[in-house]
């Protein structure tokens, strides 16, 4: 069975009992929207706030403060914009493990790996604000010239150290 026929066949509810289905974390991703949301709305509020109480001409100070607020207001309506478009395929964004292969679906795009062409599977530790780990899973593709593929990050899918040790054990 091709990789997009077993997509299809999980979001209508066939699902064989020796895969395991990882599927984009909801709950996470409305937090997300709304943080994003939050974000780009008051960034873009203060520029907007300072460009409307400012008296012309502006200084150059004033100007530096109102454009990179506007800036980086722009920049992180980019950012929602683009989740908003990631949430259009909540169904069908999910990780599969089946026998042979590790599938990823996120946005429409379908991506297969044989666990035979898995190379230097490892989970990522890295340190954000407050000291909170973020895991996630790369490997390297071993038909692309030992390409990096980053599987997963943070819990897009539920925590990735799930998704690792089940990978794990199928790569072996």
């Amino acid at each position: 069975m091709f990789p997009n026929e077993i997509i299809s066949n999980i979001k209508q509810g066939q699902i064989d009992p020796h895969w395991i289905v990882f599927r984009y974390n909801k709950t996470r991703s409305v937090l997300m929207l709304l943080y994003k949301l939050f974000f780009a709305g008051v960034v873009l509020g203060l520029g907007g706030g300072v460009l409307a109480l400012s008296t012309p001409p502006l200084d150059q100070e004033t100007k530096v403060i109102v454009y990179g607020l506007l800036g980086v207001g722009s920049i992180g309506l980019l950012f929602l914009l683009h989740h908003i478009y990631t949430m259009f395929f909540l169904k069908s964004n999910m990780i599969v493990l089946t026998q042979n292969e590790v599938i990823k679906s996120v946005r429409g795009k379908v991506s297969a790996w044989n666990y035979t062409n898995i190379q230097n599977l490892k989970q990522i530790v890295s340190q954000i604000k407050n000291n909170l780990p973020v895991y996630s899973i790369e490997f390297n593709d071993n038909t692309k010239n030992g390409h990096i593929i980053e599987l997963a990050r943070g819990r897009e899918f539920g925590p990735s150290q799930n998704i690792f040790e089940v990978l794990k054990t199928r790569v072996q």
